[in-house]
């Protein structure tokens, strides 16, 4: 559990992804950055949770806040904007975080809440860091699976969207694994430079999806944070 009664970190994300969907356009982005926590209490990116167990290099925790698998705008394709629109997903979920010399592991365990598609997911992730002076490095893998629910949410498509060239399809439970490295640079002990890069792959149940385009996306984020 954290020692320290409080810190609070806030800034500013730059993000450039690509698109799966058919025809999705790159999302550019600026979104703010804050990392705050008061005792068991804490705000990281859009979630908020509490700290409930833990040890010395462990913890759990009881989190809500928005869904992290799919994109509700279909990445504003123009080709599948006759489709239902899709409502934006709030989800509740357990985390745990454990630390140790092999490096960090992560595992996020989720279901909607919001009654858009109430359907469950599970994200694991490793990742190592390396530091030297006032950069480090971190190298990361990780994996998502989803259940039919959510898959059918986002990459399915329905009797009422199925057109001549666009088959009716549901998808089944399924997975997207991920491949990233991040660097960040600390400075005056209260500035930080973050530069992250990742690259997602698309299991086949989801490649086989008529409004899927693409088996690999890929992401870029510049950030800025001050420490308080």
């Amino acid at each position: 559990m954290p020692t320290d009664d409080s810190d609070l970190s806030i800034g500013v994300l730059l993000i450039d992804s690509s698109s799966e969907y058919l025809q999705g356009k790159n999302e550019n982005s600026m979104i703010p950055l804050i990392e705050a926590r008061w005792k068991t209490f804490f705000i990281s990116g859009d979630r908020v949770g509490s700290f409930f167990a833990g040890g010395d290099n462990w913890l759990l925790a009881a989190t809500t806040g928005l869904d992290h698998v799919g994109d509700k705008d279909r990445g504003d394709s123009e080709k599948l904007a006759d489709m239902r629109k899709l409502d934006a997903v709030i989800v509740a979920g357990i985390n745990a975080l454990v630390e140790s010399s092999y490096g960090e592991f992560s595992l996020e365990i989720s279901r909607d809440i919001s009654n858009a598609h109430e359907g469950r997911a599970a994200e694991f992730s490793y990742s190592y860091s390396f530091t030297s002076g006032s950069w480090t490095a971190t190298p990361e893998i990780g994996t998502l699976w989803m259940s039919h629910e959510v898959s059918d949410y986002y990459y399915g498509v329905s009797q009422g969207d199925a057109r001549v060239d666009r088959k009716q399809y549901r998808p089944g439970s399924a997975f997207i694994w991920s491949f990233g490295f991040g660097v960040s640079y600390d400075f005056d002990h209260h500035h930080s430079v973050i530069l992250n890069a990742t690259m997602n792959r698309f299991s086949n149940r989801l490649l086989d999806s008529p409004i899927v385009k693409k088996a690999y996306t890929e992401g870029l984020m510049l950030g800025y944070s001050y420490s308080f």
